[in-house]
């Protein structure tokens, strides 16, 4: 449970690195023109195993590269940064994909533009089950 939900209150799409893709922004355009949604949050983790095999650098097979390829932006942008590497780059990752749904989705863009969709980053630590809004 998080947020203090329970089973549907929430219209979940879930990938490994929370990245957008069409099929997301689709799920997420159906969700706001179809079911009412007026929130989307972006959620990332502590210890995400799709940042970590790409901060790894290690040889990913098949259909992986392609979420490899996806987190690579946000892995320049905090290669730099003080702190652990692994978490810079899941809170990055989460502001960049917040972009891509305000930017590659004109019907999200125009409700967000329009007061009627909000938009959220959060990091979820999954030791403490605390969630930090970014």
């Amino acid at each position: 449970m998080i947020f203090d939900c329970g089973l549907g209150d929430l219209f979940i799409t879930r990938v490994a690195g929370n990245i957008i893709n069409g099929e997301i922004l689709g799920s997420l355009e159906y969700a706001a023109e179809h079911l009412g949604v007026q929130q989307i949050v972006v959620l990332g983790h502590n210890r995400c195993g799709a940042v970590s095999a790409n901060v790894g650098g290690g040889t990913v097979h098949g259909n992986i590269g392609s979420l490899v390829r996806a987190i690579l932006r946000a892995v320049t942008k905090t290669q730099n940064a003080p702190g652990d590497l692994v978490d810079n780059t899941a809170r990055e990752n989460v502001r960049l994909n917040l972009q891509k749904i305000k930017t590659q989705s004109h019907v999200l863009e125009e409700m967000i533009r329009e007061g009627k969709m909000q938009t959220a980053g959060a990091y979820y630590n999954l030791d403490t089950g605390e969630v930090e809004f970014l």
